[in-house]
């Protein structure tokens, strides 16, 4: 079994990260609806600002993005699972009778045809 400790630990960190990726977000969301020119024309006209009208107001954003997850975020979550699925498939049994994992990087390939790099490109 994968160390629980480890477990808590990973979470822990995710749950850190997706926590400032939130706040980052509702402050940049904040920044962004607190900016006249993301108003829509009758909330500038009821504030005494001019209208926006052709180009300006057709191509302007006028909603801010959804969220998304942060590259840190994505990165940790990919690291743990790797590691989580290394540990898990070679203690696992039926997983063990099916396939059976080489290290190319330690030259464990013996009787096994590889390519050139030159003749695969």
């Amino acid at each position: 079994m994968f160390y629980n400790k480890t477990l808590l630990d990973v979470k822990s960190k995710i749950e850190k990260q997706l926590r400032q990726d939130k706040e980052k977000y509702e402050i940049d969301k904040q920044k962004f609806y607190a900016d006249p020119k993301h108003w829509d024309n009758n909330k500038r006209k009821r504030a005494g600002l001019h209208m926006l009208r052709s180009d300006s107001n057709k191509y302007r954003n006028k909603k801010f993005r959804c969220f998304r997850v942060s590259q840190e975020l994505f990165e940790m979550v990919d690291n743990f699972t790797d590691e989580y699925l290394k540990v898990e498939w070679a203690n696992n049994r039926f997983f063990n009778r099916f396939v059976e994992l080489k290290d190319l990087q330690t030259d464990n390939t013996e009787g096994e045809y590889t390519y050139e790099t030159s003749s695969i490109f």
